[in-house]
């Protein structure tokens, strides 16, 4: 019998059916698995690195998102470094860099199992003749700390505010909005205020030609050309002989685009101030031609009380190219009026809680002024109804507090490319400057400010209007009026300038600075407040009425002569510098009521500044810079106030410094860090009357201070859409000067005598700004087009502005050093939205800004031993006897812009 014919198989057979074959292809199926994993490693593995750095084939500035394709919907852009890296499977790749605003690069490049390491720079579509005439500092070349102030940051972070306060948190900066005037604000770098530093725009200095002083309110409007801004630490890359000390601020507007747009934006804050912006370009024509322009016009309330502008600013400018040439000329005015407060105050007439964590005892001053007024409180308003000849009239509100002025500004640029080592460039500018500021004639005591803290104006209208104390014919004396002081300039200047590039390594570079100033200064009758006319004693007999001019009239004339010249090498990774400049200043004053006019004086001042750079590998670098700078003072320490006598002392001010700093940057990571080292010897400081003596003042030569400090900032990349950034700045300034010889002068005789006495003022800490300041900011991008900021900056070690001035605690060998009041430390938190989307195809860009987010409480600018408070002085350095003005408190503003 056949068994497998009637037994099981299984009991049959010894193996399976197939086992074998089922063995063999779980065999196969394992070496497949193997061989597929192995191809896919091998893949993997069969890849090379592409990295690199993108930068302007000009300036060598490192460009922040442009684009490397190398494959369609493939690539990356560049980080905050103008660095980028990506890994790509080994082949031949054309890879495409591009950036708005430059002609688009194809770099060839094979990959096998390799890193390729390129630079790749980026011609401009359009030649910049501002920045070949702007001394703009370069990554890992200029050696000099520096700061760059995009036009994104601008327009996300200014929210309507005056442009110096985009800069805090910039390392060693301090802005504030001081009394809170719309254009009022001031700035403070290393613990230099800004008439001791530079501003140029386009390459162009702005500063004051008689203090130095720079008025914000003067610029308004120009956020919305600026296409870069630049602070420069210390002593500066600047080529040009101006007398910066604590920095520079490099302005730069828009150059010419080959693009053309139309951008609308508007914006609004809390307190109702409306501004509007359109910007226009025509792109680049085929015949060289392009026109770009801006208007702006702004209207509303600030945050202190009875804040109001209006003013409009209007920007223009033509460019023609043709050939090796390019012409400009550009222009821009900017006519406003706005309230201001300018009159500080205790801090109890603010806030009596925060003054009595100050420990001020607040129950003495109860019966002396009004208290808790609040943070926004200004005394320099009130009601006034004018009902000389009307009883029925209404009252209006007055401020006696109001900056108005117009300074349009003409520049006319040409720059001459002779070849490519050689270019010229040649810029003439003229600026018109008219306008003033209105006050009290007289001090307003305490007994005319009412239950609200406000001057009480009516009565002296009555007074002025029905109870004169003269009358001339049908004519009444005013013996309390409103006046306005006037600041009039007619300001011209040539800049020109030469650049070379002698091989690869050398470039030389030099120029002329040529400028020619007159400003003219007169006060005039603004409201006669009910009456008629009032007297001068400098015109006898003469009935002044309103517009006409009292008191003060006279013209101060500044030339200045310039020569600059740099010379910059570059090899590998080294590259430096050595500046030198000289300039000589003439001033001459005349006095249109005594008819008296001053001699020349010339003063000549030069710099000699150098420094070094050193890359000591892709991503880290040292400097280092010297500088010495001996310059002349300011015109307003010439001369003895208003008259036509020269000062005792005008001596040059001596300036040495030195900075060690040092970078790294990655993809991930970005710190920067400096140390400064400033003396400055013989700051001149204003003449100090004595106290309870009518025209005699104190005269000090000059005084010494040191600046030192160190400065750190830095960016992480947690991820791509997410960025930490900090800031640590700590400084020590102080003033130096020992035994220091006193002089008196006498303002009716105009004489200044020697005196025994000796003044010493060392180790006491500089005022005005926080000598300890901490930053973060936390960035993210939680969906494509949209950004969300926060923001904090602590402020500590923040000594209250003042004067040094003799007193019986430092006259003579009793000399006892005593601080200024130390104003307490704060910390806030601002907070900015973003989102920017497309309505076809039509960019809608829209922000929201709310600052001091947990509306804390803090003082933003003090004033020691406040002579002007409405009930005198008290001398005891605390916070009792401090003026001071608070910073805003919760505050929001929002915007939209649409481009076309």
């Amino acid at each position: 019998m056949d068994r497998s014919l009637t037994q099981p198989a299984f009991l049959s057979l010894k193996t399976p059916p197939n086992r074998g074959n089922l063995h063999k292809r779980l065999i196969m199926k394992k070496l497949l698995f193997i061989s597929i994993l192995f191809f896919c490693v091998t893949l993997v593995n069969a890849q090379g690195l592409i990295k690199g750095v993108v930068k302007d084939a000009r300036t060598s500035e490192t460009l922040i998102s442009a684009s490397i394709m190398y494959g369609e919907n493939k690539g990356v852009v560049t980080d905050i470094n103008g660095k980028f890296s990506m890994s790509v499977p080994n082949g031949e790749y054309k890879l495409t860099v591009s950036y708005v605003g430059y002609k688009s690069v194809i770099r060839n490049v094979s990959v096998s199992n390799n890193t390729q390491n390129l630079v790749i720079n980026l011609q401009p579509e359009i030649l910049d003749e501002v920045t070949l005439v702007a001394d703009i500092a370069q990554e890992r070349k200029t050696p000099v700390a520096f700061t760059s102030i995009t036009p994104k940051k601008i327009t996300e972070e200014l929210g309507g505010r005056d442009l110096p306060l985009v800069l805090n948190q910039t390392p060693g900066v301090y802005a504030t909005q001081s009394g809170g005037g719309d254009g009022d604000a001031r700035i403070n770098i290393r613990g230099f205020k800004q008439e001791n530093m530079a501003v140029l725009i386009d390459g162009i200095p702005v500063n004051d030609m008689e203090n130095g002083a720079v008025y914000w309110s003067n610029w308004f409007g120009l956020d919305i050309v600026t296409k870069r801004m630049q602070v420069q630490r210390g002593l500066s890359a600047s080529k040009l002989s101006i007398p910066s000390v604590g920095g520079t601020i490099n302005i730069l507007t828009n150059d010419t685009e080959s693009k053309k747009y139309l951008k609308v934006r508007q914006a609004f804050n809390q307190w109702g101030k409306s501004t509007t912006n359109i910007g226009y370009n025509s792109g680049m024509s085929e015949k060289g031609w392009n026109f770009t322009g801006a208007f702006s016009y702004k209207k509303g309330e600030n945050y202190t009380d009875n804040s109001g502008v209006e003013g409009f600013f209007a920007y223009a400018k033509g460019t023609k190219k043709w050939d090796n040439h390019i012409l400009s000329l550009s222009g821009f005015i900017a006519p406003q009026e706005h309230a201001q407060r300018s009159s500080q105050q205790r801090i109890l007439a603010y806030d009596s809680e925060y003054a009595h964590e100050q420990g001020i005892d607040t129950s003495k001053y109860l019966s002396v002024q009004p208290v808790n007024l609040g943070r926004a409180y200004n005394r320099d308003w009130g009601y006034i109804k004018r009902s000389r000849y009307n009883n029925f009239v209404d009252k209006e509100a007055l401020t006696v507090r109001k900056n108005f002025y117009m300074k349009p500004q003409l520049n006319l640029n040409h720059t001459y490319l002779v070849n490519d080592d050689l270019v010229i460039n040649n810029a003439l500018y003229l600026s018109i400057g008219k306008g003033g500021g209105t006050n009290i004639n007289s001090t307003v005591g305490a007994k005319y400010y009412d239950e609200n803290g406000l001057i009480d104006l009516q009565p002296f209208y009555d007074q002025n209007a029905r109870n004169p104390i003269e009358k001339t014919g049908n004519l009444h004396k005013s013996n309390t009026f409103l006046i306005a002081n006037h600041n009039e300039h007619v300001w011209g200047g040539l800049l020109s300038k030469v650049d070379y590039q002698m091989n690869d390594a050398w470039n030389l570079s030099g120029g002329l600075d040529l400028r020619t100033y007159e400003g003219k200064h007169f006060k005039t009758v603004h409201d006669l407040l009910g009456g008629d006319y009032v007297s001068d004693p400098n015109q006898k007999d003469v009935l002044v009425k309103e517009g006409d001019t009292l008191d003060f009239n006279n013209s101060v004339f500044v030339n200045w002569a310039g020569l600059f010249g740099q010379a910059e090498y570059t090899e590998g990774a080294l590259s430096g510098f050595l500046n030198l400049s000289v300039s000589n200043i003439s001033f001459r004053k005349e006095d249109y009521y005594s008819n008296e006019e001053s001699e020349t004086k010339n003063k000549i001042g030069f710099t000699v500044k150098t420094g070094a750079n050193y890359n000591l590998d892709e991503n880290s670098n040292i400097f280092v810079n010297v500088g010495y700078l001996n310059k002349a003072r300011p015109s307003k320490f010439i001369f003895n106030g208003y008259t036509t006598d020269f000062r005792a002392h005008t001596d040059n001010e001596v300036v040495t410094a030195a900075e060690l700093g040092y970078h790294f940057g990655s993809s991930k990571f970005t710190i920067d860090a400096n140390a400064y080292y400033t003396l400055w010897n013989g700051k001149p400081v204003n003449n100090i009357k004595v106290p309870g003596e009518d025209n005699i003042f104190f005269v000090l030569p000059g005084l010494d201070a040191r600046h030192m400090g160190v400065e750190i900032d830095g960016v992480y990349k947690i991820t791509p859409k997410v960025d930490l950034q900090g800031t640590v700045s700590i400084g020590d300034w102080v003033w130096t000067s020992k035994n220091v010889g006193i002089e008196v002068y006498n303002q009716q005789t105009g004489v200044t005598e020697s005196s025994d006495q000796t003044f010493s003022f060392d180790g006491v800490h500089v005022g005005d700004a926080p000598q300890t300041q901490l930053g973060a900011s936390l960035n993210v991008k939680p969906i494509k087009g949209a950004y969300v900021r926060l923001k904090y900056g602590y402020n500590a070690r923040y000594f209250s502005d003042y004067n040094p001035e003799p007193t019986a605690d430092n006259l003579g060998d009793n000399y006892k050093p005593i601080e200024p009041w130390r104003i307490p430390d704060y910390g806030r938190f601002d907070l900015f939205l973003g989102y920017n989307f497309k309505i076809k195809k039509h960019k809608v860009a829209w922000q929201f800004s709310l600052f001091n987010v947990l509306d804390t409480k803090y003082i933003s600018d003090a004033r020691n031993n406040a002579r002007y408070m409405i009930d005198g002085q008290i001398n005891n350095n605390d916070a009792a006897s401090a003026s001071v003005f608070f910073g805003a408190g919760r505050n929001l503003s929002t915007s939209i812009k649409i481009t076309l």
